[in-house]
């Protein structure tokens, strides 16, 4: 069995990389930055290149911990990371307590968007399934063609999994207009 070698960036994708990390470097290096992010804020969102949820928020290095998959959905994958992301910071300040008290709790920040690349994704429900990590038949539930559905689900989804030391908050930005807007979730 022969395989392809590794495909890499041409040299000019190369460059404007490089290129990007000199205007980066030009406006200083931030200081030393804390592994536990500044807001107390982990933001679920989408891969997509219209969404970038840094700048969408108006948010610093250092803010808050970004978390990106297809369509910014809770999948088995985000609650591994979340599990990772909470050993890790448990190791950065040993001295905190196990119960969470009010001062302890975090913001997870569930952002969809409109026009989302997994809404054509209907038609491969073996494929979103294995994502999901749920049966075929669930599919569906899951609401891949609705982002107001989709974030209420994922927010019940976190409630029942993350509180009470996260307080889940749903959000869709709108790709017309950029604004972002908090979204009900009992709706």
């Amino acid at each position: 069995m022969t395989t392809e070698p590794a495909a890499t960036p041409s040299p000019s994708q190369q460059s404007a990389l490089l290129e990007g990390n000199a205007r980066y470097l030009e406006h200083g290096v931030p200081g030393p930055l804390s592994i536990t992010p500044k807001q107390r804020t982990v933001i679920l969102s989408c891969v997509d290149p219209r969404v970038d949820p840094a700048r969408i928020l108006d948010l610093r290095e250092g803010d808050a911990a970004v978390i990106r998959n297809v369509g910014g959905r809770v999948t088995p994958a985000v609650m591994q990371t979340m599990a990772m992301l909470q050993m890790i910071t448990r190791a950065d300040a040993p001295d905190q307590p196990a119960a969470p008290s009010p001062a302890d709790t975090w913001t997870f920040v569930v952002l969809q968007h409109t026009d989302c690349g997994i809404t054509r994704l209907g038609d491969h429900p073996d494929l979103l399934a294995t994502y999901f990590g749920i049966d075929v038949d669930d599919v569906e539930s899951r609401n891949v063609t609705d982002p107001n559905a989709a974030v209420a689900g994922d927010v019940a989804q976190l409630n029942r999994t993350l509180a009470p030391q996260f307080i889940v908050v749903g959000m869709v930005h709108d790709l017309d207009t950029g604004r972002v807007r908090i979204t009900d979730p009992t709706t």
